[in-house]
């Protein structure tokens, strides 16, 4: 594959894994406003006495490298889109930041399907990350293209 080719069918596939993904971002915002009336009533409970606690120092953590994280993924998708270098580092980036957001986000509760979402969702994302970094469109999106 000379420079000047750009790998079309990956490229393809790229972009509906794309859309996928900001499907699922979209449904797992959506879904996280209405979860709660889907619980058992002992579990509405202790979701109602863990959000109406104040900020607490792991929600500033979440909230100072999540949104940022967001910016940084929205940014990445559009980059991936167009075929811009910068976008597989970006996209990189975005997920290597979310990791600590989902570390340290504490005790989780989750209806089965926010939880199947949330799956789909690293699953997307780690299929976006292999087709970037180890098919041929690594040698799109890769420095020295």
């Amino acid at each position: 594959m000379t420079d000047q080719q750009t790998p079309q069918p990956l490229q393809r596939i790229l972009r509906y894994f794309i859309v996928a993904e900001i499907l699922l971002v979209a449904l797992m915002l959506a879904a996280a406003f209405v979860e709660d009336r889907f619980l058992p009533p002992l579990l509405q409970q202790y979701q109602e006495s863990i959000s109406s606690d104040e900020l607490s120092s792991t929600d500033i953590l979440w909230l100072a490298i999540g949104i940022p994280a967001l910016i940084v993924s929205i940014v990445a998708w559009v980059a991936l889109w167009r075929g811009w270098r910068i976008g597989r580092r970006l996209y990189t980036i975005a997920w290597v930041a979310f990791l600590p957001t989902i570390a340290f986000t504490g005790p989780l509760v989750q209806t089965g399907p926010v939880s199947c979402l949330d799956t789909l969702l690293s699953a997307i994302g780690g299929v976006i990350l292999g087709l970037l970094y180890f098919s041929d469109l690594r040698q799109l999106y890769a420095r020295n293209a």
